[in-house]
C-alpha cells in the first residue's frame, strides 16, 4: 500500500556535487585531485599536469580506465624538429653573398631582387578596379553588386 501523500523525501539521497572546481563524484568511484604547480617555469606546469593525469587512479567500486585511442595504437609521432633546424655553426651554403642581400641597405642587391610586388602600384588600384576584377574571377552576385556600386563613387 502507498503511503501517506505528496512529498516524501528519500531516505538515502544522492550526493549533490558543487560547481566547477568545488564539483566532486557521486559514483563513489576514486577522485583524482589535479593540482598546479605555484612557481612553475615554462612549461613545467604541463608536464606536471600531464603526469598527474597519466599516473593510475586507487582501485575503487568504479575505477575509470581510460579509453583506449581510436584505432587502438599510439598516434605517429610528429616531425623530428631539432632534426630540420639548420646548423648555426655550417659553413655559409652562399659564401659570395652578403647578409644584407635583398634589404634596402648595405652591400648586395636591394628589394628589386626579391621580385616582391611593387606596393605603390597596388595601392594606386581603387576599390572600384579591385572589385570589377573580383566580381569578373568569381560568380558571387554580391560582389557584382558592390562593384557596381562602387563603380560610380570612386
Amino acid at each position: 500500500m502507498a503511503g501517506r501523500g505528496g512529498y516524501q523525501p528519500p531516505a538515502h539521497p544522492a550526493p549533490v556535487s558543487g560547481v566547477g572546481k568545488n564539483s566532486r563524484r557521486t559514483d563513489g568511484g576514486p577522485v583524482q585531485v589535479i593540482r598546479n604547480l605555484p612557481d612553475a617555469q615554462y612549461g613545467e606546469n604541463k608536464q606536471f599536469l600531464n603526469e598527474q593525469r597519466s599516473a593510475p587512479l586507487a582501485a575503487g567500486p568504479a575505477a575509470l580506465v581510460p579509453p583506449p585511442s581510436p584505432g587502438g595504437s599510439t598516434p605517429p609521432p610528429g616531425p623530428d624538429l631539432a632534426a630540420m633546424a639548420p646548423d648555426l655553426n655550417a659553413p655559409s651554403a652562399r659564401p659570395g653573398e652578403p647578409v644584407t642581400h635583398g634589404a634596402a641597405l648595405g652591400p648586395g642587391a636591394g628589394p628589386a631582387a626579391l621580385n616582391l610586388p611593387n606596393p605603390q602600384v597596388q595601392q594606386a588600384q581603387s576599390a572600384a578596379d579591385y572589385l570589377r576584377q573580383l566580381a569578373a574571377s568569381s560568380n558571387n552576385s554580391a560582389i557584382a553588386y558592390l562593384a557596381a556600386n562602387a563603380q560610380g563613387r570612386y
